[in-house]
C-alpha cells in the first residue's frame, strides 16, 4: 500500500508538471519577447504590454566554473543601441568572421591574458545555429566543435555548426573588451523620451559627481522610487510606454529598468547600450553547478566608463529571489527530467568521439565472443532471425507471389515501365494508370480481377479450386490481350489514331 500510495503521489505531481510544461510551452509559442532564440538584429521587448509576464521554468543551460570559484552573474547574448518605441536595433553590426585553430575547437577572439577566469558553459544549438551565452571579456572559446563563427562590434558571438550538445570552455578577462568604441548612436534618445528623462533627472543629484557616482546614483534612485513586477500595466493614452512607467507606475521588470537606464546615463553624456542575457546564480546541489532557467533571462545596461565598457543592472537586486519564491512546487520532478536528458546527450556526444567508438569496438568484440562461447546465444539469434524473415514476409505481403496470379499482371506491367510503388495499392495503381494512360483500355478490365485476387489472398475462405482455374485463365487471357494491345500500338493502323478497343473486346 505504501508503494501504491507513493507511485500514486508520483503520478499526480508528474501530470500536474506535465500541465505546466504545456503551459508554459504554450506562453513561449504565442508571445514573441519570450523566445529562447535571441535575434540579434532586433529585440522587440514587453515594454507597454498589458497583462502577466510569465516566463518558463525549464532548464535551459548550465554553468560549471572552475572549483572553489563563482561564476559571472550575467551572461550576455546581444547588444543593442537604437531604440524606438518598445524596440531595440543593433545598427550595423558588420559581422565578421572568426578562425579556429588547427584543432577545429578553439577559437581567440582576442589576444591572450595572463590569470583568466575560466567557466564550461553546457547548452543546446536549436537549429544547428544560434548566439552564444559568454562572460564579458571573453577572449577565448575552447571545445567548441562548430563550423563557423562571426562576431559583430557589438560583442554579439554567433555560431554555426551540426552538433546538438555544446559544452565549450570560456576563458575571460575583465580587462578585455570585443565590443567597438562609442560612436553618436550610443548617445542617441527618442524625442518622445525627453521630457520624462529630463523630470527623472531633475530628482536625482547628478552635479558635480564623477561617472561611478552617476552610476550609483541612478542605481539608488531606482530602489528607492521603483519596484520589480511581472505585471504589465500598459501605457497612458498622452504617453509613451517608457515614460509611463517613469513618472505614473513606477513597476515593472527589467526590460523597463535597462532601456531607462541606458537613456537616463545617455542623456547625462554618458554612452550606454542595452545589453540581453541571463542571470546566473541558482547552483543546483543536485548537479553540482549552476542551472539557468528561462525565466532566469535579464536584460542591464552597459556604460562606457574610464575607456571600457561596464556592466550596470540598474534592476532592483530582489527580482531574482522574487522568481525563485514564485517557482511552481514540485519543480524536482522536471529538473530531474532535464538532468536525465542532460546526461543522455552528454553519452550520446561522448560515444561520438574517438574514445567513445574505441570502446563501442571493445563491447562488439566482447559481444561476438559471447556469441562464439555460448550456444543458448547462437539459438536465440537464429529464433530471432526466423522471426524477423517471417515478419518481413508478412510486411511485402503484396511483393511478387506465386500465392496469386495477379502478380502475373503486375509483372507484364512492370515490364512496360509502369512500376507500381510498395506503399501503393493495387486499386490506387490501377485508377492512376487510368488517367495516365488513357490509351490503354484493357485496364477498365483489371476492376473484378482485383476483387477476386484480394479475395484469393486475404480472405480466410480464399475460393474455390475450380474459380481458381478461372481466375488463372482470365489472367492469361488477359496478359494476351494487353501483349497484342502493346504491339498494335507500335503498328502505323494504331499510330493514324484508330483504336483497339473492338480487337480486345
Amino acid at each position: 500500500m505504501l508503494i501504491a500510495g507513493s507511485i500514486g503521489f508520483i503520478g499526480q505531481m508528474g501530470l500536474h508538471q506535465l500541465h505546466l510544461a504545456v503551459e508554459q510551452q504554450a506562453i513561449s509559442w504565442l508571445s514573441q519577447g519570450n523566445s529562447q532564440e535571441t535575434d540579434f538584429l532586433k529585440k522587440q521587448t514587453n515594454i507597454g504590454s498589458v497583462g502577466l509576464l510569465k516566463q518558463s521554468n525549464e532548464i535551459i543551460f548550465r554553468v560549471a566554473p572552475e572549483p572553489k570559484q563563482t561564476p559571472p552573474r550575467l551572461l550576455r547574448e546581444a547588444t543593442y543601441n537604437r531604440y524606438n518605441s518598445s524596440l531595440w536595433l543593433a545598427l550595423n553590426p558588420n559581422f565578421v568572421r572568426v578562425q579556429p585553430k588547427i584543432n577545429g575547437t578553439t577559437w581567440d577572439l582576442g589576444d591572450q591574458l595572463p590569470n583568466p577566469s575560466t567557466i564550461t558553459i553546457s547548452a543546446t544549438l536549436p537549429g544547428n545555429q544560434g548566439v552564444l551565452k559568454l562572460p564579458d571579456g571573453t577572449f577565448k572559446i575552447d571545445a567548441l566543435p562548430v563550423s563557423q563563427m562571426e562576431k559583430n562590434k557589438y560583442g554579439t558571438i554567433k555560431v554555426v555548426g551540426k552538433v546538438d550538445m555544446l559544452a565549450y570552455r570560456s576563458y575571460f578577462n575583465n580587462n578585455f573588451s570585443v565590443d567597438s568604441p562609442p560612436t553618436e548612436d550610443d548617445l542617441q534618445i527618442p524625442k518622445s523620451e525627453m521630457a520624462a528623462l529630463n523630470k527623472i533627472l531633475s530628482q536625482v543629484d547628478t552635479q558635480g559627481k564623477s561617472q561611478p557616482e552617476i552610476l550609483d546614483k541612478i542605481e539608488w534612485f531606482f530602489i528607492k522610487n521603483f519596484v520589480y513586477s511581472l505585471k504589465l500595466r500598459g501605457k497612458d493614452n498622452d504617453a509613451t510606454p517608457l515614460s509611463t512607467f517613469l513618472l505614473n507606475t513606477r513597476s515593472g521588470h527589467c526590460e523597463y529598468f535597462a532601456t531607462a537606464a541606458t537613456l537616463l546615463l545617455r542623456k547625462l553624456g554618458i554612452p550606454a547600450r542595452y545589453a540581453v542575457g541571463y542571470s546566473v546564480h541558482e547552483f543546483s546541489s543536485l548537479e553540482n553547478q549552476y542551472i539557468v532557467r528561462s525565466r532566469h533571462a535579464h536584460a542591464w545596461t552597459l556604460a562606457y566608463i574610464a575607456g571600457k565598457w561596464q556592466a550596470f543592472d540598474a534592476t532592483p537586486s530582489d527580482w531574482e529571489s522574487m522568481e525563485d519564491a514564485a517557482a511552481p512546487p514540485g519543480a524536482f520532478i522536471s529538473d530531474l527530467w532535464s538532468l536525465l536528458s542532460y546526461k543522455i546527450l552528454l553519452g550520446l556526444r561522448y560515444l561520438s568521439g574517438s574514445n567513445g567508438l574505441k570502446y563501442g569496438g571493445v563491447i562488439l568484440l566482447v559481444l561476438i565472443f559471447f556469441w562464439r562461447c555460448n550456444p543458448n546465444f547462437k539459438k536465440n539469434v537464429r529464433l530471432l532471425s526466423k522471426k524477423q524473415s517471417w515478419l518481413k514476409a508478412i510486411y511485402n505481403k503484396d511483393s511478387l507471389s506465386p500465392k496469386s496470379e495477379f502478380y502475373l499482371i503486375e509483372q507484364a506491367l512492370n515490364e512496360s515501365g509502369l512500376i507500381r510503388p510498395p506503399s501503393e495499392s493495387f486499386k490506387n495503381w490501377i485508377e492512376r494508370l487510368k488517367k495516365e494512360k488513357p490509351e490503354l483500355y484493357c485496364l477498365e478490365e483489371l476492376a473484378l480481377l482485383i476483387e477476386i485476387h484480394y479475395c484469393a489472398r486475404f480472405d480466410p475462405k480464399g475460393i474455390q479450386d475450380a474459380q481458381k482455374a478461372e481466375f488463372k485463365l482470365a489472367i492469361q487471357s488477359w496478359i494476351e490481350q494487353y501483349r497484342r494491345q502493346a504491339i498494335a500500338s507500335n503498328s502505323p493502323v494504331n499510330k493514324s489514331g484508330k483504336s483497339t478497343i473492338a480487337f480486345l473486346k
